[in-house]
């Protein structure tokens, strides 16, 4: 194998520091005690997530009650408000009426129609006096099993590419608007947008069709561009197909679509490579709370480690090497090995 210096170099040499200073970088969080966080799709299945694990991930670290991130969700409608509301809060139920328990470190503001004025305004007070943002409104794929052997049947497993083909324009211009309405933002510090693998250039008809062509791709392209030339400080995270498993399944790196690249070339499924939305939300709140700018302005590829798969779902082996996965050592690592190997 040849090896070459990558394009770049510079990047990769801040990369390779961020490993020996992680200590420090932990430090400085990106979002300051009692800051706001603004999720976009956050009736969506990872949105959902999203919110609960930014949370989360700070009360596990000690952060002092009064002191935890708050949440700002953006949603489409009041039925998707309330199912928010709802999943994240629970309900309760007095004299016979339901209600969703509320819940004071949650704001909820509905952004029903982005061609009018008023939603345009209501898209910028979503990110005014917020700290971070990540924006999930990207038309993706995700893979579909219509027989799951991870019952231990020994039956074939089959699945399916499900392209959400159908809804990709209006949301390829919600996420636009998005985008414009986080640029006009002076609180903002930087924003995490989910995309999807297959979008490189050069990058093969097979691995693009494997991530459900242009049906799929043309909106994250269009958002991946507008976001690069918008000014935000931002990562891209270009992902796998999407599935609804258990998270805590150890994550594998890379840039320029390189595993989508490789997966396409080792199998003859022409399966893409997959992972959770709960762990994509994991990488995804990492990223965002990483204050250094190693990872600002870059677009970085991740799907689960091939050595795993859906039978790993909940499995010891899995989630303790999840556990010891030191996310900062395995961005460096993955994105410095997949780039020579690409040079």
């Amino acid at each position: 194998m040849k090896l070459t210096a990558p394009r770049h170099a510079w990047l990769y040499a801040a990369l390779g520091a961020a490993v020996a200073f992680n200590s420090i970088s932990e430090a400085f969080s990106l979002i300051p005690p009692g800051g706001i966080v603004t999720v976009t799709h956050a009736a969506g299945r990872m949105g959902k997530v999203l919110a609960l694990q930014i949370r989360e991930d700070a009360q596990i670290a000690g952060v002092p009650a009064e002191e935890l991130p708050r949440i700002r969700a953006v949603v489409r409608s009041e039925a998707e408000a309330a199912s928010v509301a709802c999943d994240l809060g629970g309900m309760t139920l007095i004299g016979g009426e339901a209600s969703p328990v509320k819940l004071d470190w949650l704001e909820i503001i509905i952004v029903e129609d982005i061609e009018e004025e008023r939603g345009r305004e209501m898209l910028r007070a979503a990110f005014e006096g917020a700290d971070g943002a990540i924006l999930c409104d990207a038309s993706h794929n995700e893979m579909v099993w219509s027989n799951d052997d991870t019952n231990g049947s020994g039956e074939e497993e089959v699945c399916s590419i499900s392209v959400p083909a159908a809804e990709s324009k209006d949301i390829s211009k919600r996420l636009l608007a998005e985008i414009d309405a986080a640029s006009s933002s002076s609180t903002l510090r930087h924003v995490v947008m989910r995309s999807s693998m297959g979008l490189s250039p050069g990058v093969s008809e097979e691995a693009a069709a494997a991530m459900g062509g242009e049906a799929a791709l043309a909106g994250p392209r269009k958002a991946e561009k507008a976001l690069r030339s918008s000014g935000i400080n931002h990562t891209i995270l270009r992902l796998g197909a999407l599935t609804d498993d258990a998270g805590m399944i150890p994550l594998l790196f890379g840039m320029n679509d390189a595993i989508l690249e490789r997966r396409i070339d080792s199998t003859t499924t022409r399966r893409p490579p997959i992972l959770s939305r709960s762990d994509a939300a994991r990488v995804a709140i990492f990223l965002l709370k990483e204050a250094s700018s190693m990872f600002r302005d870059l677009t970085v590829d991740c799907s689960w480690h091939p050595k795993y798969g859906r039978s790993s779902v909940g499995s010891e082996e899995a989630v303790n090497a999840a556990c010891r996965q030191d996310l900062m050592e395995a961005l460096t690592k993955d994105i410095l090995l997949f780039s020579f190997q690409k040079g």
